[in-house]
């Protein structure tokens, strides 16, 4: 615990140093930023200034999500982040949210350090369990994914819509994963897999990984500015040899701000025990035991499940075992 406070103290003061003039728009910003926050946003020693401001920007921006909107509002005018003020000085860009809550200026700043140590705690706490990212994990996060998943019908059917948002200008790619179990006819290729572009993107190349991962580079259709958001959406099915897990989890890889499952069952599973699966370690899926907490499905056997602020490399979504099981 001892080397846990030490560590958020250092991060504190490295956020008290980045927040001073232009904040994360300071031309010296690779000189603010400390080893703490380095580590706490995967940046790399051979990072430009750039890529820098960018990586710290997208952490940030996700830290404060989860806090509440009053000390969110501070934290963005602090770090120049938008759609906050951007103000050459930190106290013009506090005074226009004084100004907006109508408090005087002392009184917002005492807030606004109030919320800097609490996103120290905040990033203290919850770096050591999330996963390192890759070097272009930065550059989108989702803020939103909806996913239709018909098992009511010869083959599996899963349409996906998703809401990504730039974290850089000039995004034109992104990329889409999928995990099924291995085919008993494995050709090496993605055989009985068929994903069908719906509006949004493109497909420009598939890739397996493995004998379970495939993953699709999708090109968007123009180059999307920091803080863009775009809308994809895909059509993905499985042929009726192609076998499948008895569950349905997104996993994301990089932040993601909201899923919705809708799973619709065949007529015989109706009765089936569909458990919501809620930020777990996808290990923890291969043991045929319950997971969760019971779901409860419509007459028509359709489950739904909602989650926000998900961690990367923890599963979301609903799996299910034969009536009577659990």
């Amino acid at each position: 615990m001892a080397d846990m406070s030490m560590r958020g103290q250092d991060l504190r003061d490295e956020l008290i140093r980045c927040r001073r003039g232009r904040a994360l728009l300071a031309s010296d910003i690779a000189d603010r930023v400390g080893p703490q926050l380095r580590r706490l946003c995967g940046v790399a020693d051979a990072d430009s200034p750039a890529a820098l401001r960018r990586k710290v920007h997208l952490r940030l921006m996700t830290l404060t999500e989860s806090m509440p909107e009053d000390m969110r509002q501070l934290l963005l005018a602090s770090f120049s982040l938008p759609p906050g003020p951007q103000d050459p000085f930190l106290k013009d860009r506090l005074s226009k949210v004084s100004s907006m809550r109508f408090c005087d200026s002392r009184t917002v700043r005492r807030r606004a350090d109030e919320a800097l140590s609490l996103l120290a705690d905040l990033a203290d706490t919850t770096d050591e369990s999330m996963p390192r990212s890759d070097p272009d994990a930065a550059d989108w996060v989702l803020d939103a994914v909806e996913a239709v998943v018909r098992l009511d019908q010869l083959g599996v059917e899963v349409i996906e819509r998703r809401t990504v948002r730039a974290a850089r200008n000039g995004l034109e790619r992104i990329e889409l994963s999928l995990c099924v179990p291995p085919h008993r006819l494995d050709s090496g290729r993605a055989d009985g897999i068929e994903l069908e572009p719906l509006h949004g993107m493109r497909v420009l190349e598939i890739e397996r990984v493995g004998l379970r991962f495939f993953r699709w580079t999708l090109e968007l259709p123009r180059p999307l500015e920091v803080q863009e958001c775009h809308d994809v959406a895909v059509r993905i099915r499985l042929g009726v040899d192609r076998p499948i897990a008895p569950h349905y989890v997104l996993t994301p890889l990089r932040p993601c701000r909201s899923f919705r499952l809708l799973l619709q069952l065949p007529p015989g599973l109706h009765g089936a025990h569909v458990q919501r699966v809620d930020g777990l370690s996808p290990r923890v899926l291969d043991d045929p035991v319950p997971v969760g907490s019971r779901i409860a499905g419509d007459r028509f056997g359709m489950f739904r499940c909602d989650f926000t602020h998900l961690r990367p490399g923890l599963a979301y979504g609903a799996a299910w075992l034969p009536a009577g099981s659990g």
